[in-house]
């Protein structure tokens, strides 16, 4: 006679080898393995990659919008000119908004747009600094002490990043730009709000769709 011990083992396996399969299978049907729009839409760039790729050289820059940043350094071997990991790589906090600041040039900046675009302009300082700052409140509350009042982000540096927009803003976008490297632009006229035809140092090499890739020219 089997063992009992054996036949619950046997139904064990049983469950794990049919079961698991037929819930991924369900999930599948349900359309768990399906594509967001973003990364549908994201599809779209494979030719501006290829391009970059055949025809310029490494470590070249590329200024381009956020989502088109994340992506360029992974399927080519360019650098880009800001992206939204850049507050990690050895880089003054003031360097990295600027940049920031430079590649949404034409946007409207207002302490909304600032927390907004929170983790691109400080990184995670501030989130860090409140999480600490509340374990403190923890600890006070063990020892019966009244807790402190914290923000997450400090209306001052809110201040001192929007003083920053504005100098930046009020003057040439071209000049302030020449202080960094920048061999290509990438423009995504679907999202872009970019006056590319006053910025008269850029040459157009490629286009597919509403994509289009500008040298610079100084």
């Amino acid at each position: 006679k089997p063992n009992k011990q054996k036949i619950i083992l046997f139904t064990i396996l049983a469950l794990v080898i049919f079961i698991r399969p037929l819930k991924y299978f369900s999930y599948v049907a349900a359309g768990g393995l399906g594509y967001t729009p973003a990364e549908i839409n994201k599809q779209r760039y494979a030719p501006v990659f290829e391009w970059l790729r055949r025809n310029t050289k490494p470590d070249e820059v590329v200024f381009a919008n956020n989502a088109m940043s994340v992506l360029i350094p992974i399927y080519t071997a360019n650098n880009v000119f800001f992206q939204s990991l850049a507050g990690l790589h050895f880089m003054s906090n003031g360097e990295v908004q600027e940049r920031f600041v430079l590649n949404n040039f034409w946007d409207t900046f207002n302490p909304t747009y600032a927390v907004a675009n929170r983790f691109n302009i400080w990184g995670a300082y501030y989130p860090t600094l409140y999480d600490h700052n509340q374990s403190k409140n923890k600890i006070r509350s063990w020892f019966g002490l009244a807790k402190k009042e914290y923000v997450k982000y400090p209306p001052e540096a809110i201040d001192s990043f929007l003083r920053l927009a504005e100098k930046v803003q009020s003057q040439d976008f071209a000049t302030q730009l020449k202080k960094y490297r920048v061999d290509y632009f990438v423009e995504d006229k679907k999202n872009a709000r970019w006056p590319i035809d006053k910025l008269l140092f850029l040459k157009p090499v490629f286009q597919t769709d509403d994509l289009l890739i500008y040298e610079v020219i100084w």
